[in-house]
C-alpha cells in the first residue's frame, strides 16, 4: 500500500472519512458476524488506528452487539440515512477502526492476501496459494500469533 491518504464514506456522501496514515493491516474475515453484517459472504476490511482516522458529515449511528463465541462486543458503525456499514469497532482493539473496503472512494492501492476465520467461510470460497490463510482469528485468545493453515483451499 503505498497511499499515505485514504478517503472514503457512505453510499449517499452523509459520512465522509479520510485516513492519514496506512493501515495496519487489509484482510477479508469469513466469521457468521461478518457474513450477517455485510449481508455478504465475507468482509473485506483494513485496520487503522482511531487517531488516523478524521470523520465529517452526520455522525455514525452504532450498536453494540456481544458475541456469544467469545462475550466481546462488536459496534457495527453505519449511517443512519442510507444505511452503508462503514466499520466496526471492537472491544478487544479499543483503538482501531475496522473501515470496509468498499466504502473507500478507491481501494485499489489495498491489497488483501489474509483471510481470517476460514473455518466459517462459505463451501466455494478459495483463496490464492501465497495468501495467509487463518482457521480463526489472526491471534489467539491469549493473544499468541496464531499459526496459519497450511492449504490455499478451503477443502
Amino acid at each position: 500500500m503505498s497511499k499515505v491518504e485514504l478517503k472514503g464514506g457512505c453510499l449517499c456522501g452523509s459520512i465522509k472519512y479520510v485516513i492519514s496514515s496506512p493501515p495496519l493491516r487489509a484482510y477479508t474475515c469469513h466469521c457468521k458476524f461478518c457474513q450477517k453484517a455485510m449481508g455478504a459472504a465475507f468482509r473485506a476490511a483494513i485496520a487503522v488506528t482511531k487517531s488516523s482516522i478524521a470523520l465529517s458529515g452526520n455522525s455514525l449511528s452504532t450498536y453494540k452487539y456481544v458475541n456469544p463465541d467469545h462475550g466481546r462486543a462488536l459496534s457495527p458503525l453505519f449511517c443512519s440515512v442510507c444505511g452503508t456499514n462503514i466499520g466496526t469497532t471492537v472491544e478487544r482493539f479499543p483503538d482501531v477502526y475496522i473501515i470496509n473496503i468498499g466504502t473507500l472512494d478507491d481501494a485499489n492501492d489495498i491489497d488483501v492476501s489474509t483471510h481470517l476465520f476460514s473455518d466459517e467461510a462459505l463451501h466455494w470460497v478459495t483463496y490464492k496459494p501465497t495468501d495467509t490463510v487463518f482457521h480463526q482469528h489472526r491471534l489467539g485468545s491469549d493473544g499468541s500469533p496464531a499459526i496459519p493453515r497450511n492449504t490455499a483451499s478451503k477443502g
